[in-house]
């Protein structure tokens, strides 16, 4: 026996008892010849725990790592091809947010199968088409991997693993996105798996894109999480059965070939702060917030007055004691287009103004009907004695003011200007000025602000707006009104004679 075959038969042996990492750094310089394999924690991370997915260990996968990782690589060029090695009668779903990236990765794996190098190894193994459909590549032992985008037919299609790269293009996120998506997952693949006994596995790989996104709602529901971000959180250290994380200093880069500094440094300042925190930190959110920051946070309290942290590791937050008297009180609302489990929130506020500051006092949130929205503008308002109750004039909201105009005085109806973004933005200036202050969450019975906290800090990318948007509204109206008054004020004491100084 020759060198050569000595050398095949060992990877043949390896790739059929060996493990999965084995596998790619024995297949790489075949599939992407142009390209060296480089070694690090991360693909061995990733091997062991697709090992296990392999193994019918792991039901549910999720991998958050920042782009440049050779995650589409490993997992659908180098997975399925080592899968059929083992058990050529497998079969896989594979989809991403665009057909050309699905075909990209079906077009190596077929070549990598096709090339002489695979087959002095494993041409026993299985045999797929010479000239096979890209979408739909299947081989001689019942094995296929189907490609697809979210959204994409896949009926009559059953498969041991569903595996889901990117299913939201980055540039184009949007709420209807991210719920499209999350409903073709519930929808669409969660019929389509091979009947038990068979292995059935999903894994989903992403870039944390929103607090709502695909990765969210597979945590929320079990998955086993992987997060990689581009450098080092050790507080949120990736530690599995199947593995850990082996960084421990903060700031630690991930992969200092793939992703050196200077280039992080560089993605950071070009991206910004919100995609990358998505792309490279794996955080929906910039740490400290985005819109609205974590240090303008300022509360209000009758059991205490001082700094204190509201959230424990957090840096402290000025909270003053609860005002005596105010100018001015309004209920703002935002409503919703209809009670179903998919609609929006509703959500009221009831704002005081003293002077510049601005307190929230009040509020009722939930998933309500017509009639129910129409009860808790109604009940809102006694409790709050509001002057102006601003219901914002989209979704239900000008039935409810038709409704209660008759019966409630001050309803008023706001035509938002611009987008939630760019009312939340021009709001954002009197949390940074330091005139906004919350309820303190340890007064009893006003728990809800903690969630309140998560939206402001989450907003724009939140799993839910509708507080954010009725607070914006009620301090834009507040501001603005306080203006007029201030312009009025002024014109009346330049009748009296006074000067600007009040003399």
């Amino acid at each position: 026996m020759s060198l050569a075959e000595d050398i095949a038969q060992c990877d043949r042996e390896t790739g059929l008892t060996g493990s999965f990492k084995d596998f790619v750094k024995m297949a790489w310089p075949q599939a992407y010849p142009g390209s060296p394999f480089s070694d690090n924690f991360h693909i061995g991370l990733m091997c062991e725990h697709y090992e296990a997915a392999w193994r019918g260990e792991i039901r549910e996968l999720v991998i958050n790592l920042p782009p440049g990782g050779s995650k589409s690589s490993i997992t659908c060029v180098m997975f399925p091809t080592w899968g059929w090695v083992r058990r050529p009668a497998d079969s896989y779903i594979f989809a991403a947010y665009g057909q050309k990236l699905v075909r990209r990765d079906a077009y190596t794996s077929l070549e990598l199968m096709q090339s002489r190098w695979f087959q002095d190894r494993w041409a026993d193994r299985f045999v797929v088409p010479k000239v096979p459909a890209v979408d739909l590549i299947d081989n001689d032992k019942t094995g296929f991997r189907l490609g697809c985008t979210p959204g994409g037919e896949v009926t009559g299609f059953h498969a041991n693993y569903q595996i889901i790269d990117d299913p939201n293009k980055p540039e184009e996120l949007t709420k209807v996105g991210l719920a499209n998506v999350k409903d073709w997952m519930g929808r669409t693949m969660a019929s389509r798996w091979r009947r038990p006994p068979a292995i059935n596995s999903r894994i989903l790989i992403m870039q944390r894109l929103h607090c709502d996104d695909l990765s969210q709602e597979m945590i929320d529901n079990g998955a086993v999480h992987v997060c990689i971000p581009a450098n080092f959180d050790p507080a949120r250290r990736t530690v599995t059965t199947w593995g850990k994380d082996p960084r421990m200093q903060q700031g630690e880069l991930m992969d200092p070939v793939r992703l050196p500094q200077h280039l992080i440094d560089y993605l950071r300042r070009t991206l910004g702060p919100l995609n990358a925190a998505a792309q490279l930190d794996q955080s929906p959110v910039p740490e400290g917030g985005a819109v609205f920051k974590y240090g303008w946070l300022q509360f209000w309290s009758t059991v205490r007055q001082g700094q204190y942290s509201i959230t424990p590791g957090a840096p402290d937050s000025l909270i003053v004691g609860r005002p005596s008297s105010v100018d001015q009180t309004i209920d703002s609302w935002d409503c919703a287009f209809k009670d179903e489990e998919e609609s929006d929130f509703v959500c009221g506020q009831t704002w005081k103004r003293v002077g510049a500051h601005f307190y929230l006092f009040d509020q009722e949130y939930g998933r309500l009907d017509f009639p129910a929205t129409v009860r808790a503008v109604a009940a809102l308002a006694t409790r709050s004695k509001a002057t102006a109750k601003l219901i914002e004039d989209k979704a239900n909201g000008p039935a409810v003011v038709a409704t209660l105009g008759k019966a409630i005085s001050g309803v008023i109806a706001v035509d938002p200007q611009g987008g939630k973004h760019s009312r939340a933005s021009a709001s954002a200036g009197l949390w940074e000025a330091k005139n906004v202050f919350l309820p303190d969450p340890a007064m009893p019975g006003y728990e809800w602000v903690r969630d309140l906290i998560v939206e402001i800090l989450s907003f724009p990318r939140a799993k839910n707006d509708d507080r954010v948007d009725a607070m914006s509204q009620a301090l834009l109206y507040l501001q603005e009104n306080t203006s007029y008054l201030k312009a009025a004020m002024a014109e009346v004491r330049k009748s009296w004679g006074y000067q600007d100084d009040g003399t």
